[in-house]
């Protein structure tokens, strides 16, 4: 086997089970035959540019999670930035299609050949993952420099946010939408994403746990863009109904179950 040292990324589906159970099991098996192929190449592509051919990039699908390692230095700044962006290229492209994702970003040690990965610093990355419910990618406190150093390079570019003054406990959060392209641009797809996330399930009652981590969601994107008329997502316990509304206006609505993801 060999080992490399890089940046990983670890992300995987909540409520895979559910999901798996629903009618909506062959719309998902059809998304991840496309992820799987010649998107994953394109979203290397626009993470990494051209190049990335030539970089040493490893990438494992198993049934409901995905690992990519990018061999690279600790203090590489821009290897981390483009991990980043991958990130949020593959968490949107998920809940654009119903699917709520949790991950985590470390760096260390992975011995790889073409049918294992190994090492304790994978195990160590799923914990970490394991160690949150939001829907979001969490950065290792170890990289917080980094992580530092990214914000003020990507505000600088983009603007300011409130996004880049709140921390969650202890942890540095990546949130499932994209932080790679034009403020504005972002908003439209953030809020059209969310509506074609909630309308392949209108005829589908939804987990109520589903929904409250969805609401984190909803929440996050209010906070990141400071909207003055906000998108809010209410449940309706006493009905088992749910709504997504842009202010008063109703944009989507559909019903609850108990059943926990």
């Amino acid at each position: 086997m060999e080992k490399i040292n890089g940046f990983i990324l670890y992300l995987d589906i909540i409520g895979y089970r559910s999901l798996m159970e629903s009618p909506y099991v062959q719309e998902l098996e059809r998304f991840f035959d496309w992820l799987s192929d010649d998107q994953m190449e394109r979203n290397l592509y626009l993470s990494f540019d051209s190049n990335y051919k030539n970089r040493n990039i490893i990438y494992r699908f198993f049934s409901d999670n995905l690992l990519i390692v990018c061999e690279s230095s600790k203090d590489n700044l821009e290897d981390f930035a483009r991990m980043m962006a991958l990130n949020s290229y593959l968490q949107w492209q998920c809940f654009m299609l119903g699917i709520l994702t949790r991950g985590s970003i470390r760096y260390g040690e992975i011995s790889y050949n073409d049918k294992l990965l190994f090492g304790l610093d994978l195990v160590e990355t799923v914990k970490l993952e394991e160690n949150h419910s939001e829907p979001c990618v969490i950065v290792d406190e170890k990289l917080n420099i980094l992580y530092e150093r990214w914000l003020k390079s990507y505000y600088s570019r983009n603007g300011s946010s409130v996004f880049n003054k709140r921390r969650t406990k202890k942890y540095y959060v990546c949130p499932p939408f994209c932080t790679h392209w034009p403020k504005a641009l972002e908003l439209v797809d953030c809020i059209c994403g969310a509506k074609k996330y909630f309308s392949y399930f209108e005829r589908i009652p939804l987990e109520k746990a589903h929904l409250e981590k969805t609401k984190w969601v909803i929440e996050e994107i209010n906070n990141f863009f400071s909207l003055k008329e906000e998108y809010g997502l209410s449940l309706d316990m006493s009905k088992d109904c749910y709504e997504f509304k842009q202010g008063n206006v109703s944009l989507v609505s559909g019903l609850i179950t108990e059943l926990e993801v």
